[in-house]
């Protein structure tokens, strides 16, 4: 394992050098030495340490406060502030930084390797989360349903492409929007209003479907009837910290149904699959479309269906009643609505291809697993942090020092 790299910004060349030496007995190697800020920040950006030990007060135009803080930003990098005294006004400044720590001049190795142990376990952590934090953004970005996110206050906080799609709203303007804004809901057979999920999701603290009938309506006027459900976001104590709504369009959908209600006949033109099967599971009819299910299925007219299919056009006929069955083709899964014609004593097939859906379900599947491994993921660090704590303590009670660290009951029980 490479050992941690440092950069020392330091301007009394007397404790730069100590510092040097106690790096190195420590185990660590020093990238570089500098005085000033401006060429601290181009060795920050040239050599790429893993910390960087910044002195408050510098020489130059730029003191360490500023060079802290373009190397954050710039080089999203971890910096610990070393300092002897300062006025509050600086300390102030410092803060904004979000610096990994400080430590007082003089210093001990051992409060030096505390301190140092701590920032770069930080950094670490800090860094992990944003990968992972990156990696949930490009999966939720990228599946086929809509998601839309919003805080406990109902406030967008995430909206995916297909979510802006659907509801009219850009990704920028919708961020910072109250929900019912963008996510607005009518029963489209009343007219009114539909149940508040977001709401429901809060009080519940469970999943909820959206009510049959649902309709999203867009930010230009248009409706979009909708079909899927809310379901809350957690932190890593388990508690509630917003709600995810996760939808799809199905106008494509009724306009199947809608199509099969009123089918009479077997255009062969017909673009999606059409089969026809009598009673006992014999293949009376297909169309083109159909090919690549009979090829699958090894089936041909007059020659029985598979056993699926055959207890599906049982079931139809017997209940009088519409079937639904998916199929798997290779990649590709079909949905099949069986429709009974009891006066002819066979049953009609008609096919939709729901491959997208399938994916987009099974990404949010994975999104779910991920999600939940996050969470155990983070509480796992939390415990690490509390562990260091109560280590840097036990360090300080060694040197007659006060605790560093304050832990509550809860925290000291762990």
């Amino acid at each position: 394992m490479s050992k941690p790299t440092i950069l020392i910004v330091e301007d009394e060349a007397i404790v730069a050098e100590d510092l040097n030496q106690k790096l190195t007995r420590l185990g660590y190697e020093v990238r570089g030495i500098s005085a000033q800020g401006e060429e601290a920040l181009a060795l920050a950006r040239d050599r790429r340490p893993d910390l960087v030990l910044m002195d408050i007060r510098l020489e130059g135009p730029m003191d360490g406060v500023e060079a802290a803080e373009r190397i954050r930003r710039e080089c999203a990098l971890p910096v610990i502030y070393l300092t002897a005294h300062s006025d509050p006004r600086t300390l102030e400044r410092a803060k904004v930084t979000e610096p990994f720590g400080y430590i007082l001049k003089p210093f001990e190795e051992m409060e030096l390797e505390v301190h140092i142990q701590m920032a770069l376990y930080k950094h670490r952590v800090e860094q992990e989360l944003l990968r992972q934090r990156e990696w949930l953004r490009v999966t939720l970005t990228s599946i086929g349903d809509a998601v839309l996110a919003t805080d406990t206050a109902r406030r967008i906080t995430f909206v995916n492409p297909v979510a802006v799609a659907l509801t009219g709203w850009p990704e920028a303007e919708a961020l910072g929007q109250p929900a019912e804004n963008v996510f607005r809901i009518i029963n489209e057979k009343t007219r009114q209003p539909a149940e508040d999920v977001i709401a429901r999701v809060l009080h519940e603290n469970q999943v909820v479907g959206l009510a049959n009938h649902s309709a999203l309506v867009a930010r230009d006027g248009q409706e979009v009837p909708i079909e899927d459900s809310a379901a809350p976001i957690r932190d890593q104590d388990g508690k509630v910290s917003g709600v995810v709504l996760v939808f799809h369009g199905v106008a494509e959908k009724r306009r199947a149904r809608e199509r099969l209600r009123s089918v009479a006949l077997f255009p062969e033109e017909d673009p999606s699959p059409v089969l026809r099967a009598a009673r006992d599971g014999t293949l009376l009819f297909a169309n083109r479309a159909a090919a690549a299910l009979l090829t699958e299925w090894q089936c041909a007219l007059g020659e029985p269906t598979p056993e699926l299919a055959r207890r599906g056009v049982a079931r139809a006929l017997e209940s009088n009643e519409s079937q639904e069955l998916e199929v798997a083709l290779g990649e590709c899964s079909l949905w099949l609505r069986l429709v009974p014609i009891p006066e002819r004593d066979y049953v009609n097939f008609y096919g939709m291809d729901i491959t997208e859906r399938k994916r987009a379900e099974e990404a949010l599947r994975q999104t779910n697993q991920e999600l939940a491994r996050f969470n155990n993921a983070a509480v796992g660090r939390e415990l690490r942090m509390i562990e260091l704590k109560k280590e840097v303590n036990a360090l300080c009670a060694q040197a007659g020092q006060p605790p560093r660290y304050t832990l509550d009951a809860q925290q000291e029980l762990l």
